[in-house]
């Protein structure tokens, strides 16, 4: 259901803080949760099957692919909150 115009419009949104829970669930995805507007957005860590999306938008990104594959991210992410949580970062 996204597409690179809608993907713009929605994170532009998000920064912003003008993105609802209701306009994201109502559009068939899981929802929105804002706490507090960023203002500015630097660059967007984009992961998931259909990363190649946001190419197609002038949203400054970074494909998170540890060891080249989009779909490590989640383990990678995982040894990483574990090994923070611990307190062994270096």
């Amino acid at each position: 259901m996204l597409n690179p115009d809608k993907i713009e419009k929605l994170i532009k949104k998000l920064v912003n803080g003008t993105l609802t829970h209701s306009q994201v669930h109502e559009d068939g995805g899981h929802g929105a949760h804002i706490i507090e507007a960023i203002k500015t957005c630097e660059k967007i860590v984009v992961t998931g099957p259909q990363y190649r999306l946001v190419d197609k938008t002038n949203l400054p990104a970074y494909h998170a692919t540890p060891a080249g594959d989009v779909m490590m991210i989640r383990p990678v992410g995982l040894i990483n909150s574990v090994i923070y949580h611990r307190g062994e970062h270096p």
